[in-house]
């Protein structure tokens, strides 16, 4: 069996000769507008989020939410019954780009300058999620044996809230795709028992680093980060 060295060493590989094309998927999702406090684009969004996971192996489908944006739901099933199993939130709405003045750059016309890129969300979320996208394919093409299930749940209104508006069958079938992951059942609580902490986030890393711009207050620098150069994200 190929030892971790050698197989994380393929992944590397892998990003640096790809680096072009994970750039390229980038800028093809902060190309498209989703903003969900006006309801721009999120349809178009979705599917292009559905799109890219089904395009890595991924049985990937679009779930219907009353009263809220169209989440993505992904599964990767790995060939070992006794694999565990990785399970990814991420979300593909955008904050509005107003004031539109105050960009040097259009939001949506993704800019490459000084070795960064310039967009609405090329940071959070759109950037990690298509870093996300880019270690799984890195990772899928190193001829690793290490193939973890992954469930992989993006959703379309994090910038307003997650006001998610489910009735309990909406939320049943929500949960059953997660709930084995942790062997218990998962609760979409209700907006006023819901709490919200500023904390760091929860990595899981194979000996990877992780590099990002230092944020201004002109927005379109605000929205920068270092394009990738085959650094592959899993946090």
């Amino acid at each position: 069996m190929r030892n971790v060295s050698e197989e994380i060493k393929n992944a590397w590989t892998y990003a640096e000769n790809h680096t072009s094309k994970f750039v390229d998927d980038l800028k093809e999702i902060v190309a498209q507008p989703s903003v969900s406090a006006q309801n721009i684009g999120l349809k178009e969004c979705a599917e292009l989020v559905r799109a890219k996971m089904a395009a890595l192996g991924f049985t990937a489908s679009l779930l219907p939410i009353s009263g809220a944006p169209d989440a993505v739901f992904g599964e990767l099933k790995s060939s070992n019954k006794n694999s565990n199993t990785l399970v990814i939130y991420n979300h593909y709405d955008v904050q509005p780009a107003e004031p539109l003045d105050e960009w040097n750059s259009e939001p949506f016309t993704p800019v490459e300058k000084d070795g960064n890129l310039y967009g609405r969300e090329v940071g959070d979320d759109k950037g990690e999620l298509v870093a996300r996208f880019s270690a799984v394919e890195s990772l899928l093409n190193s001829g690793s044996s290490m193939k973890p299930n992954v469930k992989w749940f993006v959703e379309g209104e994090e910038e307003v809230g997650s006001l998610i508006s489910m009735d309990l069958s909406q939320k049943t079938r929500l949960c059953s795709r997660v709930t084995d992951v942790y062997g218990r059942q998962v609760t979409v609580l209700p907006p006023e028992d819901r709490k919200y902490t500023w904390e760091s986030k929860a990595c899981c890393t194979r000996s990877f680093t992780s590099r990002s711009a230092r944020k201004t207050s002109t927005p379109s620098m605000a929205q920068s980060r270092p394009i990738l150069r085959g650094g592959l994200s899993t946090c």
